[in-house]
Formats: C-alpha cells, structure tokens, sequence
C-alpha cells in the first residue's frame, strides 16, 4: 500500500482520537453548546453500533461488537490492501474513498477498545430540524467515504457504457 494512503489513514486515526480526547478532556458538550446556527456539541456515548443500534451495558454484547468490528476492520484492510496493489488503474476518487472509509473505522475501533464505547459530540440541525443521530469526526470520514465510492461507481459506470456504445 502507498506510503501516502498509510499516512493519510493514519492522520485520520490521529485527529478523531485527538478531538474525542479534547472533548473529555475539557469537558465540551457536557451541556449541549451552540457552535453555530447549524451546529451543536453534545457529548455522549455509544456502545452500540451506528446510530446506537445493539446499545447494551451486557459485556458479552460489547465484547462481540468489538470481535465483529475487528473482523471487519481486518477484513477491510486485508480487501483494500488487495485491491490497491493489484488494481494499477483504480481511479484517485476511489483510493481516497477506501482510505477515508479505513481510518474513520480505525478510529472508531480504536476508541471502543479503549473505552468500550464510542465518543459522539456532534449534532446537526437546522431551527427545530435536527439530524437524526450524534456522530464524531470518524463518522464523516465514513459517511464521505460512501459517498466518493457511489460517486466512483455511478462514474464508472458511465464511463463502461459510453465505451461499449462506441464498440
């Protein structure tokens, strides 16, 4: 794998830990804060999985979230280092998008590991209108990782079809 793309997942590790650190550290979103119009911090965890799914105090329920997420984090790495080294012509789009995806999920392990649950702060709203959950900095990576691969697909795709149009 590109030293680059190892540099770049790490850096994402590094950030969403460093600001989860921040948050209990100086104790942000204790009572949720107003940032900006759009933007709040509210501090809580999850010892579920995305959105709070399988939430459960049950150590047994915990210790097989963090089994299932290790063999999912494996599973990705072993996929994604595969796929990087034997695909010469895997557009850029996808590369970030499998790097993003890789360290927003690192992050997250490494952060249930740790503490047996997950740091989420931030909460999106508009007026009265808020988004349906809380989330951390690893989540966007994640959620803009999805993204940038339906983006990539939805392009390639194209791309495909103009090429066997023209055949």
């Amino acid at each position: 794998m590109n030293r680059l793309y190892i540099l770049g997942i790490f850096s994402i590790v590094l950030l969403d830990l460093y600001v989860k650190y921040a948050v209990e550290f100086f104790n942000w979103g204790i009572k949720p804060t107003s940032i900006s119009h759009f933007l709040m911090i509210s501090k809580t965890y999850n010892k579920g999985l995305f959105f709070g799914i399988a939430h459960s105090d049950s150590l047994l329920v915990n210790y097989s979230i963090i089994f299932l997420m290790t063999l999912i984090i494996l599973a990705l790495i072993f996929y994604i280092c595969k796929l990087l080294d034997s695909n010469d012509n895997l557009s850029r789009l996808s590369k970030i998008s499998w790097m993003l995806l890789l360290g927003g999920g690192i992050a997250n392990y490494v952060d249930r590991v740790i503490d047996n649950k997950v740091t989420d702060y931030i909460i999106l709203h508009y007026d009265e209108f808020y988004f349906p959950g809380i989330f951390n900095i690893a989540d966007i990576f994640i959620s803009i990782a999805f993204i940038f691969l339906v983006i990539d697909t939805l392009i390639s795709n194209e791309k495909e079809n103009s090429i066997q149009n023209k055949s």
